[in-house]
Parts: structure tokens; C-alpha cells; sequence
């Protein structure tokens, strides 16, 4: 997740129809394609849903490389199976694995993504559940949106909320895992537990409060744990995630290892 930053969408950028995020996009996946693997992982952040369309990162954004897109090398980047619907989805590496793949926006503010033709502060169609939501649980969500009804909501999402406290969860950075997708993760894992494979779970927002600062967790976190901790769950073997760029990790009492990424923001160029 968060292949591309939120500041191709700003400033003389915001009404380019995507044109800088498209920049962008090529000269990521311009070095990311050299990478030799048998199989390459996308999944949907914060950031994806800054800059595109859910339409668009459903069936697949193309690129090109070069500073200017002039590059003879080029793709399309899959967030998911072509054809399907949901972002959420499943595949058998090799035998007796499975890898399970959420979308921690099922539930958000910015589920449907960017409007391209549409300038800032306005070029979000915001879900207005997940905004009421927001706003009964963070007061300074709720005071901002008082003042500036349909804007993005851009501000210190963490005002008087001390680190690691878990209400800090409640920002629009973050989402939620719907009751559809909750079901099918229970049914995945149902299945995988008697076909006795393995699993690794996938989410670009953190599930386990021990890795997060409070800031970077699922709006439900509690729920998606009560699966993977469950009988069901004991066939779960690792969850990876990205989000938090400081990265962080943890072996919860059953044995199931938390590994968040670190963000490759913090390395220095070479």
C-alpha cells in the first residue's frame, strides 16, 4: 500500500486529472518492476484512495516509467483479482498455504476515492457514514466538520489524545472492515482450518494494538483479532502490514507474528 504520496492531489496538482499522480506512479513501478519474484503483492492504503477513483484501483491502474512517462517500460498494477469487486481476496501460494488479503477501507471516509476533475478541498466524495462515525468518536473531527461541511477533513486528528491511547484510531487515515468482508474472513479461515493450511494475512492498517502507537490501528481492530485469536484462527501463522512507517512487530500468546513494515520514507538514498 501507499505506493504514490497524497501530494500528487495538492496545490497546482489538484486539478491536473491525475496527470502528476500518474508521474509518480511510473517512477515507482519503474523500480519496483525490477524486482525478480514469482509473484508481486499490491494492496490498498490510505494513499491509493487519496489519489484514484475505487473504479480505477478495481480493474487496475496503468503505468509508465520515465520522470515524463516516456519510458519503454510499462504496466498495470493490480490491487486485486481482475473482475472482481471487492479488494479483499484470497490465493494458494503453494501448497498448504494461504494468503489473505483485507481491505481496511471497506469502511472509510474516502471508500470511494478521488474525483479527478473536482478541485481541493472538494475532490472527495466522502462516505457521510464513516464521517457521523468519525465525528461520534473524535471531538476534534467533529468540531472541524461543523465549520467546513463537505470538505476533506484536514487537520490534527490527535489533539489532546496521548500516544498510544486507542482512540486515536478514529482518524480519517485509517478504516474499517465491513460486515460482508468480516464474513467472508471467517469463512476463509473456516475453510482453511479444515483443509489444514497455513495462513498469512495481509492489511495495510495494523490490527494488533502492540504494534501501532494507537494512531495506525483498524477502526475495528478488536473484531478482526477475535477471528485471527479464534479456534479458526489458529491456523494463522503472520499478519504484514504497512501504515505505520516507524514499522514494529509482535508475537501475540498464541504465536501469531505481527510485522509491520517500515516505510522505505525512512532509508536514506543512495
Amino acid at each position: 500500500g501507499d505506493l504514490v504520496d497524497f501530494y500528487n492531489t495538492e496545490g497546482p496538482f489538484a486539478t491536473d486529472g491525475g496527470r502528476e499522480t500518474a508521474l509518480a506512479m511510473g517512477a515507482v513501478m519503474e523500480q519496483l518492476s525490477k524486482v525478480i519474484a514469482p509473484h508481486s503483492l499490491y494492496l490498498i492504503g490510505n494513499h491509493e484512495l487519496y489519489n484514484w477513483p475505487r473504479e480505477a484501483l478495481l480493474s487496475g491502474v496503468p503505468w509508465q516509467g520515465g520522470n515524463d512517462g516516456s519510458s519503454s517500460s510499462s504496466g498495470r498494477v493490480h490491487f486485486c483479482p481482475s473482475g472482481q469487486q471487492n479488494f479483499w481476496h484470497s490465493f494458494c501460494p503453494q501448497p498448504g498455504w494461504r494468503c489473505v488479503v483485507l481491505d481496511p477501507y471497506d469502511v472509510s471516509i474516502y471508500r470511494k476515492g478521488r474525483i479527478l476533475d473536482r478541485a481541493a478541498p472538494n475532490n472527495y466524495d466522502l462516505d457521510q457514514e464513516s464521517v457521523q462515525l468519525l465525528c461520534d468518536k473524535n471531538e476534534n473531527i467533529r468540531k472541524y466538520v461543523a465549520k467546513h461541511p463537505g470538505e476533506n477533513i484536514l487537520l490534527n486528528y490527535w489533539e489532546g489524545i496521548e500516544p498510544h491511547d486507542l482512540r486515536g484510531r478514529w482518524s480519517p487515515v485509517n478504516g474499517g472492515i465491513g460486515k460482508e468482508q468480516l464474513q467472508w474472513l471467517e469463512d476463509e479461515l473456516k475453510s482453511s482450518y479444515a483443509r489444514g493450511e497455513k495462513v498469512i494475512v495481509f492489511t495495510h492498517v495494523l490490527v494488533h494494538p502492540q504494534t501501532s502507537d494507537g494512531k495506525t490501528l483498524i477502526w475495528n481492530f478488536d473484531e478482526v483479532l477475535g477471528l485471527l485469536q479464534s479456534e479458526i484462527g489458529s491456523t494463522v501463522q503472520l499478519v504484514i502490514s504497512g501504515h505505520r512507517h516507524s514499522g514494529g512487530f509482535h508475537t501475540d500468546e498464541l504465536g501469531i507474528h505481527y510485522v509491520v513494515m517500515e516505510s522505505p520514507l525512512n532509508t536514506q538514498p543512495h
